[in-house]
Order: structure tokens, then sequence, then C-alpha cells
């Protein structure tokens, strides 16, 4: 897996020189071959033994402290931002736009608190009409940067980006019989397989409510027990409705509470 990465790098790295040469983006077709290049090429590629002890390992914790810094993670999180939009423009619903007609927007007693977080864990095997009422829920909850549907990884196989904007537009799409440039419902969808092991999500669907979301530690993820963070998970082929006044029968969360008092 290091190799691969390390692989990955080198190839993305050249990628991304030959797209500056030749003006554009960097198109889902490019990503893909990088990722076949930089499976070959983890194959041949001969890593050194790393010394854990003594200067190596002083400064694999000088990295190590470096990387989970506020101001790197920071920086890796709005790269994420850049490369995501680039590659996936072509294919997947453009960023959730907030307006004043979204649904509660408006009214800020109806939104989530900046560290909480609804997660809608899903994938291609759900039914169509299962997938369409989540995301029309979702919508409906009002809080685009804090409610996700989330995919273990992508549709038909590593880097098929193709594959899983078709997959995403299937269910996004307002008017299921429109093509080209349509309007969706304003919903996060992400590709996010460590979201499927932090919350041990065994099974489709599942809905995870979680509070004290640190952002700034890498990937979104729940602080510590000390810092207050915790979460709660609901499984079953029910509506989003249902899971979520579970969810609240343990977790008494205001904002929940509020959510659930309107139309999903």
């Amino acid at each position: 897996m290091i190799k691969t990465v390390f692989a990955l790098a080198i190839v993305m790295a050249a990628t991304v020189v030959s797209a500056q040469e030749n003006p554009g983006y960097l198109s889902p077709r490019d990503a893909s071959e990088a990722m076949r290049k930089a499976e070959e090429a983890a194959k041949s590629l001969q890593l050194p033994p790393v010394n854990q002890t003594g200067e190596t390992g002083q400064k694999a914790n000088e990295m190590y402290d470096i990387y989970n810094s506020k101001e790197y993670q920071e920086k890796i999180k709005a790269e994420t931002e850049r490369v995501k939009k680039e590659i996936f423009r072509e294919y997947l619903p453009p960023e959730p736009a907030v307006t004043p007609a979204g649904p509660k927007e408006s009214d800020p007693g109806s939104t989530l608190a900046a560290e909480e977080r609804i997660y809608i864990f899903v994938s291609s095997s759900m039914p169509a009409t299962a997938l369409r009422n989540y995301a029309i829920s979702a919508a409906r909850v009002g809080n685009p940067k804090n409610v996700f549907m989330v995919l273990r990884g992508f549709v038909g196989g590593l880097g098929d980006f193709k594959a899983t904007g078709e997959f995403a537009q299937s269910f996004l799409r307002i008017r299921p019989s429109c093509t080209g440039k349509c309007e969706q419902y304003p919903v996060n969808l992400t590709i996010d397989p460590l979201a499927f092991r932090k919350y041990g999500i065994t099974k489709v669907p599942a809905v995870v409510y979680a509070r004290g979301v640190n952002p700034m530690e890498g990937i979104e993820c729940v602080a510590g027990q000390e810092n207050g963070g915790e979460y709660w998970v609901a499984y079953g082929d029910a509506p989003l409705r249902e899971l979520l006044e579970y969810i609240n029968g343990e977790a008494h969360s205001e904002a929940l509470a509020r959510i659930l008092a309107e139309d999903l």
C-alpha cells in the first residue's frame, strides 16, 4: 500500500505537469490513467527500511506533528477540495448552493451546529428509489455543508469517475429524465472508506449523527471523548426521519428535534 501511494505521488506529479503543458484541466481519464500507472510502478518500487529510533525516529515524529498541525491540515483540506472539483466537475453535481429559498437555511434555529454532522451511508446496490428518497430528505434538512451521503468507494472500481458520476446523477437529479445540465438536489456526496471504518458501518443504509466533529484533523473525524465528541448509528431500510428519530431517542439533540419537527 505504501509503495502504491509513493508511486501514485510520482505519477500524479508527472500527470499534472503534462496537464499544465496542455492547458485545460486534469480530466477523469488522466486521473484513472495515473492510478493504473501507479499500481504498475508500485510493483518494482523498492523502499529502504525505516529506522524507528534515533535521529530518524525524531525526524519522523517532527513530520507527524507538522502533518497534524492546524495550518497543514487546512492546506490539505483546501487542496483536496480543489482537486475534487477539478477531477469530478465533468460528472458530479456542482457544490450545493445555499439560496434564500433553500430549505430551512433562512432559519438559524433549524440548522445543525458547525461541529454536528449527519452522514447517510449508501451504496450502488441499494434501490434507486431508496437513494432518491434519502437525497430528497437530506436536501430538506437544509444543511448542505453538514449533511453527507457517503459511498465506500468508486462505483465500477478504483478511479472510475464516469461510472461514479453517472450513478450520483441518477438519484441527485430533481427530474430523473433530464439530460445535460440538470437541476439537482443540494446534497453533498462523498467517497470515504475511512468513514465506514471510523463509525463501524457494516451494512447500508445506515445513518450517523455525530457531534464534536473536528474537521481540522485531516479527514473529518469525531473529536476524542475528552473533547465531548460522540456519535450514534442507526441501521435499517427506513426513511431518514425514522432513523433520526431512533437516534434522537438516545442523543437528545435539540438540533435533531428541530429538524424532525419539519417535513422530511
